[in-house]
């Protein structure tokens, strides 16, 4: 009847004069409640042990009860809202104003919010004509029930989260200090030192529920659902209500928020509270209410814009919970997810733009504000939604970006800044061509932002492309679990948008983008192509598995049986696989990612052992072994990623729990008890670190560290050198006459070794004469050990490659020096044999576009090719050559054959695969190119093939059959070649020879099997 009473007067009254009674009812009520909290202070100084009475307990609850009653009827008021006096709310105006001086017909509040005036105190004032100031104050009504609602709650909530963790703690009997829960109240703290009993716990909790649901339900969604006010204007203007009692309270009330179970109901309310003026309030309002929250308040431990952004990171949390799996109401949990993350990424533009330009901050201040809105944007973005959140979420990154410069960014994402890789490149291969492009455009405004800020990006392409073979991995085993892989095809087709998104960024023209610098350009270039050849590593990285690949439990087949040949299918003889390796190989230095640029290494070495090209093999081992060598001045300088948290921890993405659920797949090996989601993260950790380098490091991960993997240490080094040194030895023995070039390079890579052993015992000597750079002589003492011992195990190999080579000299006589090798002397398959490729003609559809492996060969450019040993093997054992054996023919018609049998051998697979391109036509197989005879058919494809020889000074001029046992050993490398032209009737009476010269890029035999000739000069020599 009382509040009947009150609530009569508002009709009759002048609203000042009720609103004097109402804040009178309200403080009367809560000093009851203040008063039972200061006598238990006084009684508790007698006993620390003594416990809140039943009679101090009930008065509290009585008080909070009656205040809730009377919020309850107040807030029902049919005029609540003209109460208030909503005004309304103009345009924000993003440009700065200069306040006009007050005058009879131009009157100002202290706060204009429609104009963004500088703040000079809390509050809000009214834009109306009449006065500057109206009483009651504007929103008096619903700040003041919207408060209470949220000081009962943030108080019996605090209490709830105080004695739970305490009874965790095991400190219930003991007393319990609230300040390391961050307590604000007195009263409170004194409160939360007592252990309360279950019952009062649950007391308390149901008050917290309680005034929570009243503020939400009766105030802020009764009067957002009045159909008196539904339209635009008139709903804003309801939500400016209650934006600074919202706000205001949440951020006071962060602490116990963060401390409070995500699914709880309090905190579930609570935060829809937040977000529903967060996404219907005025912006000029909203505006406002972040500023302040920018100034630093006296005797303020924590900035409350901080605690702002917290409020927003716990609102990510808690709305990613209603994401359910098989739930009857998903669509409607989905939509409510993705409609506050609309909202978040909305208000966090706001929040950039009102306190990125705040000059008051300090540097420290910005950096650790941009911090918090950085991983609140991580978390927006990692979570999979609609297209239009992510183009919000990375709109919102943009603007950031943008705001803060790529200076302050870099500096305060810091370490993160790999799982910011991980995301963007996630965006790029999306479906969406709107997320793809923005994902784009951010990427190239970080890579300009940070070029001119730096000079360079190697640090942040090293961190881009370490993390990329983890997230393509993961691209193709979520595709995998929703059971849209079939075979080799459809996992490349799965990375297609992530190869456009690429050719997007590369294909920036500083003319048009004025964030490219013209400098900038190559950088670019080279790292999308170095990205596009990872994803090229990934795909041959699965096709070495065989002739199937498990992929997150499903197993899908690379190559079908009938395909297969030579242990590879034909549609893949013309990728460009070994350039591909070598290229991801190549962008890793050894100084600062050993480990990275070592993968690659391995995976090209087990790409040539498939193919039986054991020399290429031994010479990638090399380069692994001189790449670790040249790492071991600057191991505590690499860099080594770690797991990203969210791609794992259910706890923080729920979602995680919805992966695999849109397919069942038949062919799944996976164990049903296992998470979808950790078979996906395990095939995508294995390509971040693969299990082969994983294992020579001894263990794979440090959990203790963020999960951050292994820095290699020099005792694991040196193992590691050792190891490769004594492979590389048995690939050489794969082909028979390598042991002069495996003893050339073994004693390069001693040198080598013996060089670093002698600079690491000066650092030691150094060290312990002066500052120690070491953490004790005892561990400098174990490197030189491992150290010493390396280099006596190469030495070792050195000594039994020479101890060989002497034997097999011996074994051929001193006379071999001046005796030309023949067929009876020594086999032909102790020579290595190069051939010249060339395709001409029509062009198939493979050799015009591909956006898979692209191909080695380009059209009418020629490629000098090693010939595997299989394929002279082959030839050696054709039908042809024992026929000639048999029938005594002369040596130089016998080589003539065998040169056309090894040219048949070698052409074979590229020849099947070809006709298999093509649907009609002639595919023809010749030792002339088309300028050379008639011009071939334009439906003829030609492949041309001829053998060559290397240039060394010994045999250059002398014959091409024409070479001694000495030669045979000295002679290894070569990257110039030569063969002889066919020429016209005439100029071979006159004995003249048409002789073409060819150069290559690397040294013969090398990493890879095959190269481009950079340089082409003919010439006649007569005699020859």
């Amino acid at each position: 009847a009382f509040l009947d009473f009150y609530i009569g007067l508002t009709a009759t009254v002048h609203p000042a004069q009720v609103s004097w009674l109402f804040f009178k009812y309200f403080v009367k009520l809560k000093k009851c409640e203040d008063d039972t909290k200061k006598g238990k202070m006084i009684s508790g100084l007698k006993s620390k042990c003594e416990v809140l009475s039943k009679k101090a307990s009930w008065r509290i609850r009585c008080s909070r009860q009656l205040r809730l009653r009377a919020v309850e009827k107040m807030s029902t008021m049919p005029n609540f809202v003209s109460l208030n006096f909503p005004p309304k709310y103009a345009e924000w105006i993003p440009k700065r104003s200069k306040s006009s001086n007050m005058s009879w017909t131009n009157q100002i509040s202290r706060v204009k919010i429609a104009t963004d005036v500088d703040v000079t105190q809390s509050g809000f004032g009214a834009p109306f004509n009449d006065l500057p100031e109206r009483l009651p104050e504007m929103h008096w009504l619903a700040e003041l029930l919207t408060n209470e609602c949220f000081i009962i709650c943030s108080k019996s909530s605090d209490i709830v989260v105080s004695q739970a963790i305490a009874q965790l703690k095991g400190m219930a009997n003991d007393g319990f200090n609230s300040k390391s829960f961050g307590t604000k109240s007195k009263s409170l703290s004194m409160e939360s030192k007592f252990s309360l009993s279950e019952a009062d716990l649950m007391s308390y909790q149901s008050t917290a529920i309680h005034a929570i649901t009243v503020a939400y339900e009766l105030m802020l969604k009764l009067s957002a659902t009045d159909s008196r006010y539904q339209n635009e204007d008139a709903k804003t203007r309801i939500a400016g209500l209650f934006v600074s009692s919202v706000l205001e309270n949440s951020v006071s009330s962060v602490h116990w928020l963060s401390k409070m179970d995500s699914m709880h109901k309090v905190r579930s309310i609570w935060l829809l509270c937040v977000l529903y003026v967060i996404q219907e309030a005025p912006e000029s309002l909203l505006r406002h209410q972040i500023r302040s929250f920018c100034m630093i308040l006296p005797k303020s431990k924590e900035g409350r814009i901080h605690r702002f952004i917290k409020i927003l990171k716990l609102c990510v949390t808690t709305f990613q919970f209603f994401i359910t799996s098989g739930s009857t109401t998903h669509d409607f949990t989905t939509w409510l997810v993705q409609e506050s993350f609309n909202t978040m990424s909305s208000g966090t533009i706001l929040l950039v733009d009102e306190s990125g330009d705040i000059s008051s901050q300090t540097q420290s201040e910005r950096k650790k504000m941009l911090q918090g809105i950085l991983d609140l944007l991580l978390h927006l973005i990692s979570t999979p939604l609609s297209s239009v959140t992510l183009l919000r979420s990375l709109g919102a990154a943009s603007h950031t970006l943008d705001k803060f410069g790529a200076l302050l960014f870099m500096d305060a994402v810091g370490d993160s800044l790999q799982h910011w890789a991980r995301i963007i490149f996630s965006m790029m291969n999306s479906t969406s061509l709107s997320v793809r492009s923005m994902a784009v455009d951010f990427i190239v405004s970080l890579l300009g932002g940070v070029f001119n800020e730096n000079g360079n990006i190697d640090e942040m392409c090293l961190i881009f492309l370490t993390v990329l073979p983890e997230v393509i991995g993961r691209e193709i085993a979520l595709y995998s679990v929703e059971n849209q892989l079939n075979d080799s095809e459809t996992i490349e087709k799965c990375l297609w948008p992530l190869r456009r998104a690429l050719s997007d960024v590369e294909g920036t023209d500083p003319l048009d983008d004025d964030r490219v610098d013209s400098q900038l350009s190559p950088f670019v270039v080279h790292l999308c192509r170095s990205c596009q050849a990872i994803i090229d590593g990934v795909l041959i990285e699965l096709r070495l598995q065989g002739n199937s690949c498990n992929v997150a439990g499903q197993i899908v087949k690379n190559y079908t049986g009938n395909e297969k040949n030579d242990s590879l299918p034909l549609s893949w003889v013309f990728d460009a696989d070994e350039e591909s390796l070598h290229e991801a190989a190549n962008f890793f230095l050894a100084e600062s990612a050993p480990m990275q640029r070592l993968r690659w290494l391995m995976t090209l070495k087990a790409l040539h052992e498939l193919k039986g090209q054991w020399v290429e093999a031994a010479e990638t081992l090399i380069l692994c072994a001189r790449t670790m060598t040249e790492a071991i001045p600057h191991l505590k300088n690499s860099w080594r990623p770690s797991k990203f948290q969210l791609w794992y921890d259910v706890s923080r993405s729920p979602w995680l729990t919805t992966i695999g659920d849109g397919g069942k797949n038949k062919n799944c090996e996976v164990n049903e008890g296992k998470n979808k989601n950790c078979e996906v993260m395990e095939f995508a950790h294995g390509f971040l670190e693969p299990y082969n380098i994983a294992s020579l490091l001894e263990s794979s991960s440090n959990d203790g560290n963020r999960g951050q993997l292994d820095r290699p240490t020099l005792s694991n080094v040196c193992q590691i050198i050792s190891t490769i040194g004594k492979e590389s030895i048995l690939k050489y023995d794969g082909e028979n006459g390598m042991d002069a070039l495996a003893y050339m390079k073994h004693e390069n890579l001693l040198k080598d070794v013996m060089s670093i052993v002698d600079e690491h015992a000066d650092s030691s000597f150094a060290s312990n004469n002066g500052i120690s750079v070491r953490s004790t002589v005892a561990q400098s003492a174990l490197e030189n050990a491992a150290l010493r011992k390396m280099s006596a195990s190469i030495n070792e190999m050195v000594t039994k490659l020479a101890e060989r080579m002497h034997l097999l000299a011996e074994e051929h006589g001193d006379k071999g020096s001046s005796r030309w090798l023949s067929w009876g002397t020594i086999s032909r398959e102790y020579d290595q044999y190069y051939v010249r490729v060339i395709l001409q003609g029509k062009k198939p559809k493979r050799f015009v576009e591909s956006t898979t492996i692209p191909t080695f060969l380009d059209w009418n450019t020629p490629y000098i090719c090693r010939v595997p040993k299989s394929y002279v093997l082959k030839a050696l054992n054709s039908s042809k050559i024992q026929h000639a054996k048999d029938n005594s023919v002369a040596e130089e018609s016998l080589n003539d054959i065998l040169e056309e049998e090894i040219c048949n051998a070698f052409s074979e697979p590229y020849i099947m695969s070809l006709k298999g391109e093509i649907d009609h036509g002639v595919v023809k197989l010749s030792s002339c190119a088309i300028d050379d005879k008639a011009e071939a058919k334009a439906d003829m494809m030609l492949f041309v093939v001829n053998v060559v020889y290397p240039k060394f000074a010994s045999n250059w001029l002398r014959g091409k059959n024409q070479h001694s046992v000495q030669e045979n050993q000295l002679n290894t490398e070569s990257k110039k070649f030569w063969f002889k032209k066919k020429m016209n009737v005439h100029m071979r009476d006159e004995g003249l020879s048409h002789i073409v010269e060819m150069t290559v890029a690397k040294k013969f035999p090398c990493a890879l099997s095959r190269q481009p000739t950079l340089i082409t000069k003919e010439f006649i020599l007569p005699g020859f």
